[in-house]
């Protein structure tokens, strides 16, 4: 209202701003609540959001300057662009998840939701910027399907193919159980970055909608996973308690 009913230009930085930061962050709170090992503080959490997100960007740059991904259009293009975008914000959630020395994949769906959050709403900012306010309004909704969930698929699958209390070093990037989610992660980014031949999926955002829809089932399968992993644990808990 006070943008395009007012007209106050004193108002779009923090449009801008909550535009970016709305769905990511909602998002991010919503793997914080699941985290029921309540492991992560709040400022632990915070702080990979914003230095996770930054470092990320920064490292993306980086693989940017090393790898060629064309003009995010074609599907070569859009695959290297997934591939370069994932593996970066994956290296970020390896130092994290290693550094808090976490073990369960309620942790690795946080962290992963917490890198991919800050990338998100950094990105967000900077097309915004690039691109005008219409920008933010779009990516706005469809944060709900990109970095943040994707990168939590990540975070999970690093933590679920690492061994428990075991140094991030040990995890084998080959096992199946990192790979396929770490692949369904770099297709659903390439998949939503490329120009699908023909304009049937443009209509009404079927494309994006799609895509969304495929990611949150495999979200929903990593905390059916976490959940199963939970009442393990209690069976253990349980178990050693009455041994006692």
């Amino acid at each position: 209202m006070l943008f395009l009913v007012f007209h106050s230009i004193k108002a779009v930085p923090g449009l801008i701003f909550i535009g970016s930061l709305m769905v990511p962050f909602s998002l991010l709170i919503m793997f914080f609540e699941i985290n029921v090992f309540k492991n992560l503080s709040v400022f632990q959490t915070t702080l990979v959001f914003l230095i996770g997100g930054i470092a990320s960007l920064v490292m993306t740059m980086v693989l940017y300057t090393i790898i060629p991904t064309g003009d995010g259009v074609g599907l070569q293009s859009a695959l290297a662009i997934g591939f370069v975008e994932e593996t970066a914000k994956m290296l970020i959630i390896f130092y994290f998840i290693n550094r808090f020395k976490l073990n369960y994949i309620f942790n690795g769906l946080l962290i992963g939701a917490a890198v991919g959050a800050g990338f998100a709403v950094f990105e967000t900012a900077g097309y915004t910027g690039e691109y005008g306010l219409i920008t933010v309004f779009i990516r706005s909704w469809q944060a709900l399907g990109t970095h943040t969930i994707w990168s939590a698929i990540i975070g999970a699958a690093i933590v679920i193919a690492k061994e428990r209390h075991v140094p991030i070093k040990s995890v084998n990037l080959r096992d199946m159980k990192f790979l396929r989610f770490y692949v369904l992660a770099v297709l659903l980014h390439a998949a939503w970055d490329w120009n699908f031949p023909g304009n049937w999926l443009e209509m009404f955002d079927l494309q994006q909608i799609l895509l969304i829809v495929v990611g949150w089932i495999a979200i929903f399968v990593l905390i059916n996973a976490g959940l199963r992993e939970v009442r393990t644990l209690q069976g253990q808990h349980i178990e050693s308690t009455y041994l006692l």
